[in-house]
């Protein structure tokens, strides 16, 4: 899936696509998610080889400690 493509099918332009991914609400990470078939912790943990792990900022390599609650509980 393109950029484009995954920015309109989360009803997003791809310009603003990069300041979502920067600042993401738990409705967009839900929606983003559910584009891409996975689950939200799938979606920010990290896990991917090919990605540095969501715990580790990317700019300083220090350790991030990330605590996502659902609001509806």
């Amino acid at each position: 899936m393109t950029k484009k493509a995954f920015a309109n099918a989360i009803g997003r332009t791809n310009g603003s696509l990069n300041d979502l991914l920067n600042s993401p609400s738990w409705p967009s990470l839900e929606k983003m998610a559910s584009v891409l078939g996975i689950s939200v912790a799938e979606l920010v943990s990290g896990d991917d080889e090919t990605q540095q792990p969501a715990n580790v900022c990317p700019h300083c390599g220090k350790p991030i400690n990330i605590k996502i609650e659902n609001p509806e509980t």
